[in-house]
């Protein structure tokens, strides 16, 4: 269902193992780990056929949730899944700016309007058809996403980010992209629910 391996492997790396698998049809996503990343790393590993490239060390459950979502795939069937909740954890949002409120009050702000902007740009987007520019908005609200600690909405917005098209269909992009307004949606209603005083 999917492959996830080391780029530096013995006998045949991971970028003739990709070029080798593409080119007996495999489908599904393959996943790298590498030491080493930079534009070089990725260039060449999109033009193997790799999906993702994974740095190492790696945190577990990032790792594992970059599985669970790449290309908005389940676990079991790799197909979109529109029902798995997503951990939404507060817990670093809160420690932003320790006791310095003006500031945590000011960076919550700044991201409310990150997530409405991501929101209204790929509403936008969706009607107008325009996956790269739903790419990029995704590829903009990366930063302060991980910057206040949700994981699970980064790994969306990754896997939008380098969702391929020539791999998958209009109709698996516009199911993954409904999936993460939704979660952006969750996140916005938790975030203004935590921090009223704010919004």
């Amino acid at each position: 269902d999917l492959i996830l391996l080391d780029l530096q492997m013995p006998e045949m790396d991971g970028y003739e193992t990709a070029v080798k698998l593409r080119a007996r049809n495999f489908k599904n996503p393959i996943l790298a780990l590498s030491a080493f990343v930079n534009d070089d790393v990725l260039k060449r590993c999109k033009e193997s056929g790799i999906d993702q490239v994974i740095s190492k060390p790696y945190n577990e459950k990032e790792l594992i949730m970059t599985i669970i979502h790449k290309h908005g795939i389940d676990k079991k069937t790799f197909r979109v899944n529109h029902e798995r909740k997503i951990n939404i954890d507060m817990g670093k949002i809160k420690s932003t700016g320790d006791n310095n409120i003006e500031f945590k009050d000011k960076m919550i702000r700044i991201y409310i309007n990150n997530l409405d902007e991501f929101l209204d740009v790929s509403g936008r987007a969706s009607i107008e058809k325009s996956f790269d520019t739903i790419q990029y908005a995704a590829h903009k609200l990366i930063p302060s996403s991980r910057h206040m600690g949700f994981k699970d909405l980064v790994v969306l917005l990754k896997t939008a980010e380098e969702f391929d098209l020539n791999r998958h269909n209009a109709e698996e992009a516009g199911k993954l992209v409904y999936r993460i307004r939704e979660i952006v949606k969750q996140v916005k209603n938790e975030v203004m629910a935590q921090f009223s005083s704010v919004t």
